[in-house]
């Protein structure tokens, strides 16, 4: 399952399991829990050979509601159960056909450019902490949205790695060299 998926796209996938293969009878399950509420839902994988395909054609996805999910993959064969992978993910609105403003940057990316935003600001405003008419209020210090920025970028840098394996192009952390004599 990818990480963000965008409503309205065809959702397909092949999962080979050695230990359960479909040609036996195991059956793949999917199921997206939204974080938000709402009701779950489920898509049932087919065999192919001894592979499972899950597959959900663009007109069952275009009514899945945008937002946060947790996943869970299991393959059943008569009374047995195996839960087999779980995981979060994002149902992103479809841009082709969204009405609303729509903001399709990742949470950590979102999270980046306002800690850089902030370091830009900070050289005007470098109080820590003050206190007025009994109110209070701390900002961060400059070290620690230094640290704080450098962990949202690798964040940010991991999820265009995944993003970019699993859209079929080459790790993009990966650099690869070419040694040859002139």
């Amino acid at each position: 399952m990818h990480t963000r998926f965008v409503v309205g796209d065809t959702l397909s996938y092949t999962r080979s399991l050695a230990d359960y293969p479909a040609g036996e009878g195991w059956v793949l399950h999917l199921r997206l829990i939204p974080a938000s509420g709402g009701s779950a839902i489920e898509v049932t994988g087919t065999a192919s050979g001894d592979d499972h395909a899950v597959d959900a054609a663009a007109a069952t996805t275009a009514a899945w509601q945008p937002g946060a999910c947790t996943w869970a993959e299991w393959v059943t064969l008569g009374a047995a159960s195996h839960t087999i992978a779980t995981g979060t993910c994002t149902l992103v609105s479809n841009p082709r056909t969204v009405a609303a403003p729509l903001d399709l940057r990742t949470e950590a990316q979102i999270a980046l450019d306002n800690v850089r935003a902030t370091l830009r600001g900070k050289a005007s405003a470098d109080v820590l902490r003050y206190t007025i008419a009994g109110r209070s209020l701390e900002r961060y210090s400059v070290e620690e949205l230094i640290a704080l920025e450098s962990k949202l970028a690798n964040d940010v840098r991991r999820e265009n790695a995944a993003a970019a394996i699993a859209a079929g192009r080459p790790d993009p952390r990966n650099m690869q060299v070419r040694l040859g004599r002139a």
